[in-house]
């Protein structure tokens, strides 16, 4: 007998197995699911009877068909209509969350809809935590504020080694690299690499984050560091003063200045020019 359904109501058949699968249960019922089940199934009947007619006929020559037709595929439709009505009941939002902390708690895995790990489903946790709170005689509520407030002490702590290995790191990065003028220097704003393009605007905010913290802990410990000695190749004049008392009169002054456009500074111990000697006499 022909199930009679509306060319309208057909599903797309795209599949290439010719099967009838509902990709949309929002406006089916069970009536129209048990329709395209009993259809599946008499397509697959349909085709199995006629593989193994012609594996009858070829049986005596060389010829050989490999694979079956292969059957539907389970949960049928009618199994994915009752799933999906439960992953879309209406719950208390409030028990439904208490009941998943409830859960990740006792190292229960929660399975997300089209997630192939094991675990307890949203639409389930109700019942599941309610079974075992009721085993454990423990209140769940009490249980999952535990949870929550334990987790976020221990985001807590980590936040604070990660600051403080930050600061050791930048730290240690100081005093072992103090013959490099760019490892000392605080204003160095470069990012992982010199192409700002290439970043995220995460990326961007997160080194300005650490960028400032890693100022703030230069400053509060740089009574530690060694002091920064410079590497310019040419040395400091301010620090190299060489101390003349140069005095000499407005005449030399003038007639250096005549030969030169810089003016020429002499010491006080230059000797003063005086005349060659006088030849010899011979009696």
């Amino acid at each position: 007998m022909r199930v009679s359904i509306k060319s309208k109501n057909l599903p797309n058949r795209s599949n290439g197995d010719q099967y009838f699968y509902i990709d949309d249960f929002n406006q089916v019922d069970e009536k129209v699911c048990l329709q395209y089940d009993k259809l599946n199934e008499k397509i697959y009947l349909e085709q199995l009877k006629l593989f193994n007619q012609i594996t009858k006929k070829i049986k005596m020559s060389n010829i050989r068909i490999i694979e079956q037709p292969p059957a539907p595929i389970r949960p049928n439709n009618y199994e994915k209509l009752i799933l999906w009505r439960k992953r879309h009941e209406r719950l208390s939002v409030e028990d439904q969350t208490v009941s998943i902390l409830y859960l990740l708690s006792k190292n229960i895995k929660i399975k997300l809809p089209n997630m192939y790990d094991d675990g307890i489903e949203p639409y389930n946790a109700i019942k599941k935590s309610n079974d075992i709170s009721s085993q454990s005689r423990e209140d769940k509520y009490i249980v999952a504020k535990h949870f929550v407030e334990k987790k976020f002490i221990e985001n807590i702590i980590v936040d604070d080694e990660s600051d403080e290995l930050l600061g050791f790191n930048f730290l240690n990065r100081e005093t072992s690299t103090d013959n490099t003028e760019d490892d000392n220097n605080i204003d160095n704003t470069k990012m992982i690499c010199k192409h700002p393009e290439h970043h995220h605007i995460e990326e961007k905010v997160d080194h300005f984050n650490n960028f400032e913290r890693e100022k703030r802990s230069f400053r509060k410990n740089s009574s530690r560091r060694k002091k920064y000695k410079s590497t310019s190749l040419y040395p400091n004049l301010d620090e190299n003063k060489s101390h003349m008392n140069i005095n000499l009169d407005r005449e030399k002054e003038n007639y250096f200045n005549r030969f030169s456009h810089s003016k020429m500074f002499m010491p006080n111990n230059y000797p003063e020019p005086s005349a060659p000697p006088s030849p010899p006499t011979y009696n």
